[in-house]
């Protein structure tokens, strides 16, 4: 995965989030990114066969940059973005 492609995946995560009041189980974030975003990862050639994947990296790159809480301090599944 390119970081132009993790860049990308990380704003439809926030994005996501976002709409989903800050806080959401994985597999929620990912029907919200395929809502808003699945024509463009259908016309993205392979991202339409790693896009599932991809996203989750996405998100341990928010928690990096520390925009998400960390895996430890949320519960499982679950992604919260970190209170400002």
């Amino acid at each position: 995965m390119t970081k132009e492609v993790t860049i990308i995946l990380s704003e439809w995560v926030h994005e996501a989030l976002i709409a989903l009041d800050g806080r959401a189980h994985y597999i929620d974030i990912a029907k919200m990114i395929w809502k808003n975003h699945g024509k463009e990862i259908q016309e993205a050639g392979d991202l339409l066969f790693t896009w599932q994947y991809d996203y989750r990296w996405a998100g341990t790159y928010l928690r990096d940059e520390g925009i998400m809480s960390p895996a430890n301090v949320s519960e499982k599944g679950i992604w919260e973005l970190k209170p400002e």
